[in-house]
């Protein structure tokens, strides 16, 4: 098992002192620490598996995330390959060795997220003073590599999307193809909510009966359905727990009030 190294001046640090939550210090803790993160400080992005060892909620350890991501800009999370990447990683854990260069370059390969290799060749540039090259990507120009930003690089994780729903949502009709409009609704979802609130939304529609069939109708959610941000927050907040299926009376005002509005 492998040691870490935790300078004691963590507790002196001002942002910590002046904003973190005991639940902050203990997340804290957990992410320089944890047995998951390799030496470049790359850890798989998992909210469960970090539920599961610290045990606190998943909602919990979203919360969590989001808050180290953007509001303390202590992580870096790519959900498009679901990798975290702790940025001051190499405050504890780097030394400037031959023997330790040679581990991180070998380590470089196993991070499929392109930008997080290009934050940590240039951290590796900058604090070890050493030019290193991405095994699989030698011959490239990594001198170029300058002014990183993570709003710099950003793609729109489709796939991401796609693959947690047909993962989660099991009772419900499977998505088969990534459509143009189904890209123009994952975008315009990006702009009000996350990737993880729609992970959460599919997690409590699959287990929502009236969600997956269990009404009058044997009416079903679909990825269409859980993608628009309104019916996502009703989803979570658990509006549709509550929804009873109607009788015939209820019904057919219901038809007919959605025949007016012209949606049938």
């Amino acid at each position: 098992m492998p040691k870490r190294m935790i300078d004691t001046g963590l507790w002196n640090d001002d942002d910590i002192i002046a904003d973190f939550t005991a639940e902050d210090k203990y997340f804290w803790l957990y992410l320089l620490t944890n047995p998951h993160n390799n030496i470049c400080g790359v850890l798989k992005y998992s909210p469960a598996l970090m539920a599961r060892d610290i045990g606190l909620h998943k909602d919990t350890i979203i919360n969590l995330l989001y808050r180290f991501e953007k509001v303390y800009n202590r992580i870096y999370v790519d959900r498009e390959t679901s990798e975290i990447l702790i940025l001051n990683w190499s405050k504890y854990n780097w030394t400037k060795s031959e023997d330790f260069l040679k581990t991180i370059e070998k380590k470089l390969v196993e991070v499929n997220s392109n930008y997080i290799v290009k934050l940590l060749i240039f951290k590796i540039n900058e604090k070890l003073g050493k030019t290193v090259l991405r095994p699989s990507q030698e011959g490239t120009n990594t001198n170029t590599i300058t002014n990183i930003t993570p709003n710099s690089y950003s793609q729109t994780p489709y796939e991401s999307f796609i693959d947690t729903y047909n993962t989660l949502c099991f009772n419900l009709p499977s998505v088969y193809k990534l459509t143009d409009k189904r890209k123009k609704a994952i975008s315009a979802f990006l702009k009000q909510m996350t990737l993880e609130e729609f992970e959460n939304a599919c997690e409590r529609a699959n287990n929502t009966p009236f969600l997956i069939g269990k009404n009058d109708r044997g009416w079903k959610a679909d990825f269409d359905f859980i993608i628009k941000p309104d019916n996502t927050a009703k989803i979570i907040e658990g509006k549709y727990h509550s929804e009873e299926p109607k009788n015939d009376t209820e019904r057919f005002y219901e038809e007919l009030q959605r025949f007016r509005e012209g949606a049938i």
